[in-house]
């Protein structure tokens, strides 16, 4: 026999069974290009089980399992990965890539248990009697990505679950284990979030290190706010596009402010047999969300191609009040599985399959800017993240994982006027605290009111308008002080620079156009002075300066009356 199997290893290079006393044996079932797994390629030996040559090497008994250890190193795992591992057969000997292989009895009943899932009703499943021959070459020639995870469902539904081989590991640090070819199982993904567990990957850990590498996929999701106006920067070239989806943007008071939230599908998304989706925003107390305006889409393609097709099959909570991690106002947008969810009717082009792992998940709404909103910087932050199926494996329905937290912020701005009162000499006069002026906010064409009429107080003087949005604006008096001439109309533009692209949005510069007013990007505010001077003031009719004219004119009257008689009196007596 064992001159069988030294001429067939001779001709075949050890990729054909061969016997061995009562166990069946198998060279080159995976060796370093596995289909299933990414390996390093064969290096220097540095076990001693390895020869002092290029050639891995392990000796072995026929019949008899080796238990020589090597090394395993996990490539894509990060801080907080784990892993475990299934020995499915053992290894005989090794010589480079060929390896003679034996079905670890510890697990026989579980890969029986699997092949038959792979296998299926329509086929000839495997029963107790069946050879370790016949395992072997089945996975030899029908293991593949494809069926993996059928395999792996049957082989971890067994009756009696399998232990693994190695138990949870951290997969950042290089492992020890006895050689074998092995089904590996990521079980935690670690940090960053963002990421569904790794499909099952098999393949065999040989006298040579084996490197092996994670098939993670990644859900991402970014949080936007539609800008409604040109930003500049610092030199005044524009930044942005009037309408552009911004990390930044600036809002008014009763705005509707549309803000959107776009979800990615991990690359694995393929294999879930369901798929859990939930957003969860919240927005700061100077929001308040409009329920009717939400929507979901499904959008596919890009470009001219691309398609946005409204979905059914999603459920928007009532708003929450919370406190952490952020104080405000929480609601979700969620479906139990993405899988089953439809288009609305009435729809022109509707992909099939409506989504894959390509598709992104858009979510629109819009919610009003109110009075609580915060003037200047931080701003009104809207916090969003994203709960999804995180595991396609078997015992993995209700694992989720959840993506880094994204923001975008709505800016709004103040105006403060001190109203100035001066006499007809630019003297300041008494305050007319009972009669004091009134003011209206209109937009550029000095008709539409945007706020107002507000009455200057009199303690303080000081006009303050709240919640403006960046633009340009004409300020009214609409009642003057007895007593004083109308102020003139101030037209005045509002401009602030942030960032609208990525990070955190923070105003950084903050200006307005009219001379003498300031404007302050850390507060958000706007100030400046107005004056009401008062009239010159002119003789009234019937006062005493008007009597002294009348006595002066008549005394002159009276003189020239007296000086005519005098002079016909001394004509007649000549």
């Amino acid at each position: 026999m064992q001159a069988s199997r030294n001429i067939m290893n001779k001709l075949l290079k050890g990729t054909i069974a061969a016997v061995s006393g009562a166990a069946f044996t198998l060279a080159g079932l995976v060796g370093v290009n596995s289909a299933l797994a990414e390996d390093a390629p064969a290096t220097a030996p540095t076990d001693s089980a390895t020869t002092a040559t290029t050639v891995p090497t392990i000796s072995g008994t026929p019949g008899t399992a080796s238990t020589t250890t090597s090394k395993i190193t996990v490539k894509g795992a990060v801080a907080g990965g784990m892993i475990e591992g299934y020995r499915l057969l053992n290894i005989e000997s090794q010589s480079g890539d060929s390896f003679i292989y034996l079905v670890n009895p510890d697990y026989k009943a579980a890969i029986i248990n699997g092949i038959n899932a792979v296998i299926g009703s329509s086929g000839t499943q495997f029963t107790d009697a069946v050879t370790d021959a016949q395992i072997i070459e089945y996975l030899t020639k029908n293991l593949n990505d494809s069926n993996i995870k059928t395999f792996a469902t049957g082989f971890m539904s067994t009756t009696s679950a399998p232990t693994p081989s190695f138990e949870q590991t951290d997969a950042t640090k290089t492992i020890t284990a006895q050689v074998g070819y092995y089904l590996f199982n990521q079980t935690a993904t670690g940090d960053p979030t963002g990421k569904v567990l790794s499909n099952y990957m098999v393949d065999t850990l040989g006298a040579a290190p084996l490197t092996i590498t994670l098939k993670n996929g990644t859900v991402t999701l970014t949080k936007q706010v539609k800008d409604n106006d040109t930003n500049e920067d610092a030199s005044g070239a524009p930044t942005t596009s009037m309408q552009d989806w911004v990390n930044g943007a600036d809002y008014g008071l009763g705005d509707e402010v549309p803000f959107k939230l776009t979800g990615t599908l991990p690359s694995t998304y393929s294999t879930f047999t369901s798929y859990s989706y939930t957003f969860t925003d919240t927005l700061s107390d100077g929001l308040t969300l409009d329920p009717s305006t939400v929507k979901v889409y499904a959008v596919n393609g890009t470009g001219n191609a691309q398609t946005k097709t409204q979905l059914n099959g999603f459920t928007v909570s009532d708003t929450t009040p919370v406190t952490t991690p952020h104080a405000g106002n929480q609601f979700t947008i969620s479906t139990n599985n993405l899988k089953v969810v439809t288009a609305t009717t009435g729809q022109a082009n509707v992909p099939n399959p409506l989504i894959t792992a390509d598709t992104k998940i858009v979510v629109e709404y819009e919610a009003t800017l109110n009075e609580n909103a915060v003037i200047g910087n931080p701003g009104n932050p809207n916090y969003a993240d994203l709960t999804f199926s995180s595991s396609p494996n078997v015992g993995g329905a209700g694992s989720t994982g959840t993506t880094p937290e994204q923001q975008a912020v709505v800016f709004t701005y103040e105006l403060d006027i001190t109203k100035e009162f001066q006499g007809a000499d630019g003297k300041t006069v008494d305050t007319p605290t009972n009669d004091m002026p009134q003011f209206t906010l209109y937009a550029a064409d000095g008709t539409t009111e945007v706020q107002g009429p507000f009455t200057v107080p009199a303690d303080d003087r000081k006009l303050v308008i709240k919640d403006l949005d960046t633009g340009t604006y004409i300020l009214k008096e609409t009642k003057t002080p007895a007593g004083f001439n109308k102020a003139d109309d101030v037209e005045f533009t509002i401009k602030a620079v942030h960032g609208t692209d990525s990070g955190a949005a923070t105003i950084t510069e903050l200006t307005v156009s009219q001379a003498g007013w300031n404007a302050d990007p850390s507060t958000g505010i706007v100030s400046g002075a107005i004056v009401n001077s008062q009239g010159t003031k002119l003789p009234s009719t019937g006062g005493m300066g008007t009597t002294l004219f009348y006595v002066a004119g008549a005394v002159i009257v009276a003189a020239a009356v007296a000086g005519l008689v005098i002079a016909l009196r001394r004509r007649n007596n000549a």
